[in-house]
């Protein structure tokens, strides 16, 4: 089928706030259907793969279901084995969750949050849980005021949590190239926060230093130079 939308010219201000509302509404029941299908795709791909070799390798089918939900999306790979985890979740364990997407009283964003504040948390309790994250999700709220909500919820009701997630996180340590346009890149580094925060301070009190000195570069220009000086050779940098 199809859906029209005529005349937006002629809406008035009541009116356009409607359609807008309606169309979030219909863009999040769409996503629903999005992990609803990404769901099929993996479990087309696992069968296949089974009758195929005799054997079962989940892993393997997951990649390449992966890989082709990527090709028929337009996204890399790794965004498209994200979307496809979260909705293989949402169709197993979290289908209040997707219920609740599905009828547009939750944006992918907070679907997002409800999933990751569910990790480590047993198995046995995850429904009723599941059903106090959905309970504090008040219409209109944002979703950073909803991730707060959640995590402190979570870290309350169960605190053993916090040390297992902080060890899976730091686990996650890594520096990303990401590179940008006009022959620049973006240079990140994923730290401890107390250790990212050392480091940004450092480069924000050298930078302010240079500043007194004379120095007519801003701050970010001076805390981006000063950390590529630290870390490269004289040899290596770039003269020009």
């Amino acid at each position: 089928g199809s859906l029209v939308l005529p005349g937006v010219e002629v809406l008035d201000q009541e009116h356009a706030g409607a359609v807008l509302s309606r169309l979030d509404q219909l863009g999040r029941w769409v996503q629903a259907q999005q992990a609803k299908v990404l769901h099929r795709i993996e479990g087309i791909f696992r069968d296949e793969m089974f009758f195929a070799s005799g054997k079962l390798d989940p892993g393997l089918a997951f990649s390449l279901a992966a890989e082709e939900a990527a090709t028929i999306l337009g996204i890399p790979t790794g965004t498209a084995a994200m979307r496809m985890n979260e909705a293989g979740t949402l169709c197993g364990t979290h289908t209040a969750t997707l219920g609740k997407l599905e009828s547009g009283a939750l944006s992918y964003g907070h679907v997002q949050t409800v999933l990751d504040q569910s990790q480590n948390i047993p198995a046995g309790e995850l429904p009723g849980f599941e059903a106090e994250l959905l309970g504090v999700a008040v219409a209109g709220q944002t979703g950073s005021q909803f991730r707060v909500k959640a995590r402190r919820l979570r870290e309350n009701k169960y605190p053993e949590t916090i040390q297992k997630r902080q060890r899976t996180a730091f686990e996650k340590r890594r520096v990303v190239l990401d590179p940008d346009c006009d022959g620049m890149s973006w240079l990140n580094a994923l730290l401890p926060s107390e250790k990212a925060q050392a480091v940004f301070t450092q480069l924000t009190k050298a930078a302010r230093g240079e500043q007194s000195a004379g120095d007519p570069r801003m701050v970010d220009q001076l805390r981006a130079d000063i950390l590529e000086d630290l870390l490269l050779d004289r040899d290596d940098r770039d003269t020009s």
